[in-house]
């Protein structure tokens, strides 16, 4: 799996900080130790709505955006974060991953 990008968008550390506070009293009860990966998919399905949001707004007002690019990013855009490969959601998480390292906590391997 690819390393997390060694830099992260606001929007990202804030989906995070958002989605750990959720899980914060599972946490601090230690019935998750550390990320588990209830937490780190709902990370990254938030990431995926954030990736399509910012796609779409590009797809609007971009000139010059290939057919097949923008072809493949229609479909990503039409696909919820639970339909996609395995592949498509790992990019997801490896902005997940790095939004919680931010934040000074490790998802689970």
């Amino acid at each position: 799996m690819p390393k997390p990008p060694k830099t992260v968008a606001v929007e990202t550390v804030v989906v995070a900080e958002c989605v750990v506070c959720k899980h914060r009293k599972e946490i601090r009860a230690g019935e998750v130790s550390g990320i588990d990966n209830r937490v780190l998919e709902s990370l990254a399905a938030l990431e995926h709505e954030q990736w399509c949001l910012w796609a779409k707004a590009v797809l609007a007002n971009e000139r010059g955006i290939g057919i097949e690019r923008r072809a493949r990013w229609t479909e990503l855009i039409d696909t919820p974060y639970n339909k996609l490969t395995d592949d498509e959601k790992a990019s997801d998480r490896m902005f997940a991953k790095r939004a919680l390292e931010v934040l000074g906590l490790e998802a689970e391997e």
